[in-house]
C-alpha cells in the first residue's frame, strides 16, 4: 500500500514569489505564493524567487498523512515555524531565547519563530521556572505541554498599624513593616513587635508557592509608673526600716553593757527610745511589705486588650506586566493588594 499523502502549504511576505519543489534534479511542483501542493512522503528542497529579494532555499523531509504550513519572511530570509506552549495551570510567561528583551506573552502561547533550535523559558509567579531547548522544523507545529509545579517556599505580607513594627520569623528578624518575603513553606511562627505595644504572635501555615496576607493591630502596653513608684517608696521604707532597727539594736547593746558595769539606772530614757525605734522599724517595715505588694499588683495589671491580627486566606502571587520590546507580544495580570 502507498503511504498517505501529505499537504505543503507555502506562505510568504511578500506575496508573489515564485516556488518551487524539487527532488533531486526533478521539479516536481512549482506556482507562486500562496502555494499548496499534496506530494509523496520524501525529501524535498524548496526555493522561493522574487524580484526584489535574493533567493532562499531551504530542505524539507514530508512525514505521511500531516498538513505542513511553510512560512517565509523574505526581508530576513528565514523560513519559519509554529511554537505553541499549553500549561496547567494556565497564564505562564514565555521568554524565548534572550530574557532580557522581555516577555512575548503568556500561556497558551503560539507564535511563529525561525526554524533551528531556541531556548524557551516558562515563568509563573509561585511556581518553578522551567527551560526548555526547543528544535522548531519547517512548516510544523511544536507543542510544548507541561505541568508547572510550585515552588518550595511560600510569602507572607505583613500590614499592621504601626510602620516600622520589626517581623519576625521563627524568632528570626526578616524585616519591617510593610513586609512582603519569602519563607519557606510549612508552619511557621510569626511575631511583630514595636517599642511600647504589645507582641502579637501566631503560628502561620504558609503553603507553597502562595502569598499568606497578615493584618495586624498591635495595642498599647500599660504604664507601669505606678508600679515604679510604688517599688521606689517601699525600697525607701525597708530602707527607714533598716536604719531604725540599727538605731534600736545600738542602743540595747549600750544598756546591755552598762547593766554589765553596773551603771545602769532603772529610770535610764534609752529605754524608751530603744523602744521607739524598734517599733518605728517593724512598722516601716510594714509599710514596705504593703508597698511592694501594690507594686507588684500595678506590674502584673493589664487592663488593655491584647493585640490582634487577621490571617487571610493564601492566594496566588500577583502578575506584573510584561512587554515585547521587538513589539512580538505583551502581557500582564492584575496585581491584588490590600
Amino acid at each position: 500500500e502507498r503511504e498517505l499523502r501529505s499537504l505543503l502549504s507555502v506562505e510568504t511576505d511578500p506575496t508573489d514569489a515564485r516556488i518551487t519543489l524539487k527532488q533531486g534534479d526533478r521539479v516536481i511542483a512549482s506556482g507562486t505564493s500562496p502555494f499548496a501542493e499534496t506530494l509523496e512522503p520524501g525529501d524535498y528542497d524548496i526555493a522561493v524567487e522574487h524580484p526584489d529579494y535574493r533567493t532562499v532555499s531551504r530542505r524539507m523531509r514530508i512525514r505521511p498523512g500531516k498538513v505542513y504550513v511553510a512560512i517565509l519572511e523574505m526581508s530576513q530570509g528565514e523560513f519559519l515555524g509554529y511554537l505553541r506552549v499549553v500549561t496547567n495551570p494556565p497564564g505562564a510567561r514565555i521568554y524565548i531565547d534572550d530574557r532580557e528583551q522581555g516577555s512575548l506573552g503568556e500561556t497558551p502561547f503560539q507564535n511563529v519563530l525561525s526554524t533551528g533550535e531556541h531556548t524557551v523559558w516558562i515563568e509563573r509567579p509561585g511556581y518553578e521556572t522551567v527551560e526548555r531547548t526547543v528544535e522548531v522544523e519547517l512548516g510544523e507545529t511544536h507543542v510544548e505541554e507541561l505541568t508547572l509545579e510550585r515552588t518550595m517556599f511560600g510569602k507572607i505580607r505583613v500590614v499592621a498599624n504601626v510602620p516600622g513594627a520589626v517581623v519576625l520569623v521563627d524568632g528570626e528578624e526578616v524585616g519591617e513593616v510593610p513586609y512582603e518575603g519569602e519563607v519557606d513553606a510549612g508552619e511557621r511562627r510569626v511575631t511583630v513587635r514595636a517599642p511600647g505595644m504589645k507582641d502579637w504572635r501566631e503560628d502561620v501555615e504558609v503553603p507553597r508557592g502562595q502569598l499568606v496576607p497578615l493584618r495586624i493591630e498591635l495595642e498599647r502596653r500599660p504604664s507601669r509608673s505606678a508600679g515604679w513608684a510604688t517599688l521606689t517608696l517601699g525600697l525607701a521604707s525597708a530602707g527607714a526600716g533598716i536604719a531604725l532597727g540599727i538605731l534600736g539594736s545600738n542602743l540595747e547593746d549600750e544598756l546591755d553593757a552598762d547593766l554589765q558595769a553596773g551603771r545602769l539606772a532603772s529610770g535610764d530614757d534609752r529605754f524608751m527610745r530603744a523602744r521607739i525605734f524598734n517599733w518605728a522599724a517593724d512598722g516601716a517595715f510594714g509599710v514596705a511589705a504593703v508597698f511592694g505588694l501594690l507594686s507588684l499588683y500595678y506590674f502584673v495589671r493589664d487592663p488593655l486588650p491584647p493585640s490582634s491580627g487577621r490571617v487571610l486566606e493564601p492566594r496566588d502571587w500577583a502578575l506584573v506586566p510584561s512587554f515585547d520590546l521587538n513589539g512580538r507580544g505583551a502581557g500582564g495580570a492584575l496585581r491584588v493588594s490590600f
